[in-house]
């Protein structure tokens, strides 16, 4: 897993274990969708080309 943060639309800034999906890799700076949430900590997210 990696790391991932968001800012929600209070300002607050939420860190998130995020995992790429099988075969796949995150590299720093991708913009990543959540899938679904893989356990209480982790969640499958895949890599997005949308700004």
């Amino acid at each position: 897993p990696c790391e991932g943060k968001f800012t929600d639309k209070f300002g607050q800034i939420h860190y998130l274990l995020l995992e790429p999906e099988k075969g796949k890799e995150f590299k720093k700076g991708d913009k990543v969708l959540i899938v679904c949430r893989l356990s209480a900590t982790r969640y499958l997210a895949e890599r997005t080309f949308y700004v």
